[in-house]
């Protein structure tokens, strides 16, 4: 009896493995036992011999096809494989090898150029594919919920990774494009391709890769995204990453088309940074991602509608200069919102309710001081708090290198106090001497790198330059007038010309006959800087510091502005004061001073009145800096500006009024 066993065994073993050289059609003739665990094919093959592996080897493990030729096939009478008459050469085809619970090695033909549609989709068992050089497309869904695929190395020559192809694989940790002889020039994933896939921590796509499908990777593994090596890569589609572990991403230089929601809801996602070239940020980008802490904006265009909702964790979001829109509710729940920079030089269009639950009156919206009027007049902006940013540096621990690190230094130089803190001693030579304050004269006047912070004006004292008319060749003295009710022994400000005006002399005022004058002129603009090695006052409460000697040629417009801004002032009696910017309008027109309707303005309880003997503008400061330019009728004008102390500004004077 152990015998007969021991026979029947060894014809079992004998029959698990099959080799045979194949004609088109004839598998079926060559295969006696259909419960062959292994298969190893040479010769040609067609949809016939597919479907014969499709609905009658159920017990096929592995199978290698490596040196099959795949030739076309049609029976337009009958459907083979999938409802399909009509196969191509060179294609596995369709559903050729779908649901084989047994499968788990197949090694396709070298020379074919395409997989079939759902052509190994649902093997549950499968764990290795080895795809021939050869191969150009993967088709849809090809390998879809192949729940024990691990790894998968895709080949160079490949162009298309179709629809679903790698979707819902559970198992699946890596995916790497390997170099071969003849790569393809360009390779397209496509929407879905690998979604569902919980595992996956490893891609590498190849440097011909050119875009990603829409959700090709949502619901991934992937947790660091580094797009940057892909530098053909040009669109991202909708949903790309969501729903994923990604914890910090960066995009190639190369891209230009981002679709929606590329990472919303990715919950772990802390740092993004977005390429030069994208422009636009498309709707629901971030939207969720209440981990995110950092991200740079690069220079986008338009940020679209809910792009940034709900992204709570985000203290800190810089406007690029190139914006022109956000959307609606594009910042809407950033609750973590502490600090808003605006760099574009025109005010953003807005959609609806964009910063809905943002608590805007506390967060700092930070602009240039030329454009601080504008922001503050326009809706949904005006909410914030409105600054602009100076230079940093921290000699008075205030974080702004200013004339009152100067005034610190001058006091422990004259050994008015013996209090300084560490960062003081520029040179690190123990003491505080007049290298130090060379070098912070230095850094003002550009000489050394500097970055910027937020600085509320927290003063209605000025620093202005009348409105004047100059033609073109002529050569004129202006003042730069100091209107300072707070004593001041140093001061500084930078005066931002107009193209067409340049400053040929300088010539120290009166009143500041006592102080050290320094002046910087470069590309247009100058650098004041006015300072006493003895902390003397500048004299007076009003009245010019400096006179400059201007030129202007052909190119000034008609209608040119000069902005004074980085108004700083100090004195040892009070803290250092920071100034709301100025405004001078200059005329190339008449060559005569303008001549504009003179008027008053008061307060009378909580009403601010303005009378004017002409039509005319004026411009209302509020000491957080929020500007407004209000149009004033010939006669009496009554306004409700709310509580506070305002500066108004009108027909080249400016007037104090507290309003109850």
């Amino acid at each position: 009896m152990r015998k007969v066993l021991l026979f029947i065994a060894t014809v079992t073993a004998l029959c698990c493995n099959a080799q045979v050289a194949c004609q088109p059609g004839q598998l079926s003739t060559l295969v006696s036992d259909n419960t062959i665990t292994t298969l190893t094919i040479t010769g040609q093959m067609d949809a016939r011999d597919f479907k014969f592996i499709a609905t009658e080897l159920n017990n096929l493990e592995s199978v290698d096809m490596s040196e099959v030729e795949i030739v076309a096939y049609e029976d337009l009478a009958n459907s083979t494989l999938g409802n399909e008459h009509t196969f191509a050469a060179a294609t596995v085809p369709t559903l050729s090898f779908a649901g084989k619970k047994a499968l788990t090695t197949v090694v396709l033909p070298n020379s074919a150029t395409a997989i079939g549609q759902a052509a190994l989709a649902a093997c549950p068992a499968l764990t290795q594919v080895t795809m021939g050089t050869a191969l150009t497309t993967i088709g849809d869904y090809a390998f879809n919920a192949c729940t024990s695929l691990q790894s998968v190395n895709i080949p160079s020559s490949v162009s298309t990774v179709g629809v679903g192809s790698f979707s819902r694989c559970p198992a699946l940790t890596s995916v790497n494009v390997t170099t071969c002889d003849t790569p393809a020039e360009a390779l397209t994933i496509g929407d879905e391709a690998f979604m569902d896939c919980p595992a996956l921590s490893n891609v590498n796509l190849g440097e011909n890769v050119t875009s990603l499908g829409n959700a090709a990777f949502a619901g991934t593994g992937l947790t660091v995204i580094d797009l940057s090596q892909y530098k053909k890569l040009q669109t991202l589609g909708n949903w790309l990453y969501a729903m994923s572990k990604v914890t910090s991403a960066t995009l190639p230089s190369s891209l230009t088309a981002m679709g929606m929601g590329a990472f919303v809801y990715s919950d772990n996602l802390t740092t993004a940074v977005l390429p030069k070239g994208l422009e636009m940020l498309g709707d629901y980008t971030f939207a969720g991602n209440s981990a995110l802490t950092s991200i740079d904006l690069g220079n986008v265009k338009t940020i679209g509608n809910y792009a940034l909702y709900a992204t709570s964790a985000l203290q800190e979001v810089t406007i690029p200069e190139r914006t022109t829109f956000l959307g609606t509710r594009a910042m809407a729940g950033m609750t973590a919102l502490a600090q808003l920079n605006a760099t574009p030089t025109s005010v953003p269009a807005l959609g609806e309710n964009v910063w809905e639950g943002v608590d805007q009156p506390n967060v700092k919206l930070a602009v240039t001081p030329a454009t601080i009027d504008a922001y503050a007049a326009a809706e949904q902006w005006k909410e914030f708090l409105m600054g602009y940013n100076l230079l940093l540096g921290d000699a008075d621990e205030d974080l702004v290198l200013s004339v009152g690190d100067i005034n610190l230094m001058i006091n422990v130089v004259l050994g008015r106090t013996d209090k300084y803190p560490k960062q003081t001693d520029t040179n690190e030579d123990g003491t505080i001497s007049i290298e130090d304050i060379n070098f912070v004269i230095n850094a003002m006047m550009g000489r050394v790198p500097y970055s910027y912070i937020f600085v509320t004006p927290n003063t209605t004292d000025e620093v202005s330059i009348k409105n004047f008319s100059i033609t073109p060749g002529e050569t004129r003295d202006i003042e730069v007038v100091l209107d300072n009710a707070e004593a001041c022994s140093h001061m500084q400000c930078d005066i931002n010309l107009p193209e067409g005006l340049t400053i040929v002399g300088a010539e120290t005022a009166e009143r500041a006959q006592s102080h050290t004058l320094l002046t910087n002129v470069q590309d247009g603009n100058c650098r004041l800087i006015c300072y006493s090695p003895k902390g003397t006052h500048i004299t007076g409460n009003q009245g010019a510091v400096i006179t400059l000697k201007v030129k202007a040629d052909e190119t000034l417009q008609s209608e040119a502005t000069i902005v004074v801004d980085n108004v700083v002032l100090a004195d040892e009696s009070h803290p250092t004061l920071y100034a709301a910017p100025t405004t001078t309008e200059v005329s190339n027109t008449t060559g005569i001073d303008d001549v504009v309707a003179s008027g008053k303005a008061y307060a009378t309880g909580s009403t601010l009145v303005i009378e004017a003997q002409e039509n005319c503008t004026a411009q209302v400061v509020a000491m957080n800096g929020t500007a407004l330019t209000v149009n004033v009728a010939a006669g009496r004008n009554e306004y409700q500006p709310g509580t506070g102390f305002y500066v108004v500004r009108m027909g080249g004077k400016s007037y104090k009024v507290a309003v109850k």
